[in-house]
């Protein structure tokens, strides 16, 4: 619906919460995924053109301290976001639509239908010995609570106000350098930007001009990237702060892998947090994500 009369903060409070759910259904999805092929969401994004660009930047951030397990996960929920904009193979297709306002405003009126054609079938009062004669049953316990609920559906769906598409492509990045700088100390745009580069990202070069100024074509995600975080996060400020929060759970929970609830089964049937560590390594061996890549050469 429209958000002409909803506050700032109700808005800012609608648009953390569904965000940080995507973000957290994402996190969950790419563990899954990395327990069972790997990163191999990477292979089949990056060009084979990009591949040592890719994993030299890659590298010098976990050099600084990030881990690639959170590293990648962030990448991967951008990819699940920033995909929408143009064709793509699945997991990354899946588009999230939003009902518009002639959507919700249809379908308050079927509730309302519905609840009145409810409330005149019980103000007949024949149902109860028709169900009876045709052995349905005695009605559930439940139905005296349905026209209630109805009625709060009915009551609640005009101010009814989601996030707009566009704030989920836009927020597409955001996790990414958030991570880095919570980790470094400071953004580290120029990284950040050759990933999110070699994974489909463009500059918008709309916002990018200036009159009588040509960036150089070196650094156009580079501003493109920092002009997005800086509008983003003055925008939504609060889910900003709940992500920070999520990143630095993240990071605790993949540095210490043993913690989890598997890790923690497999370490009480006595195996050596070394041993586990070995087994599940904090690393990708770029040889095997990326065949045929002469690691040697990507530094």
């Amino acid at each position: 619906m429209s958000k002409k009369g909803i506050s700032k903060t109700l808005e800012q409070e609608v648009a953390a919460t569904f965000l940080l759910g995507e973000s957290r259904h994402n996190r969950h999805e790419y563990l899954r995924e990395l327990m069972r092929v790997g990163p191999k969401f990477l292979r089949d994004k990056i060009s084979p053109t990009d591949m040592r660009r890719f994993t030299a930047a890659f590298d010098k951030l976990v050099a600084l301290g990030c881990l690639p397990v959170t590293l990648t996960g962030t990448l991967y929920s951008f990819c699940k976001a920033y995909g929408m904009r143009e064709p793509c193979s699945p997991p990354y297709a899946v588009s999230v639509s939003f009902p518009t306002d002639e959507e919700i405003r249809k379908t308050r009126e079927i509730l309302e239908t519905a609840y009145e054609r409810i409330r005149r079938i019980d103000d007949w009062g024949v149902m109860e010995v028709l169900t009876k004669h045709a052995k349905c049953g005695d009605p559930p316990q439940e139905r005296k609570q349905l026209l209630p609920i109805l009625r709060w559906y009915i009551d609640s769906l005009p101010i009814w106000w989601v996030p707009r598409k566009d704030i989920l492509q836009s927020s597409a990045p955001i996790a990414c350098s958030m991570y880095s700088k919570m980790v470094t100390g400071q953004f580290r745009y120029a990284q950040i930007a050759v990933l999110l580069e070699c994974l489909g990202y463009r500059p918008n070069l709309k916002h990018q001009a200036k009159r009588g100024y040509s960036p150089d074509a070196s650094d156009l995600c580079d501003t493109s990237l920092e002009r997005n975080c800086r509008n983003f996060k003055t925008a939504y400020p609060i889910f900003c702060k709940q992500l920070e929060a999520e990143l630095k759970s993240n990071h605790e929970a993949d540095e210490n892998p043993h913690i989890n609830e598997f890790g923690r089964w497999v370490i009480e049937g006595d195996m050596p947090v070394s041993v586990f560590n070995e087994l599940h390594p904090n690393h990708f061996d770029w040889s095997i994500v990326f065949p045929g890549l002469n690691p040697k050469k990507s530094r």
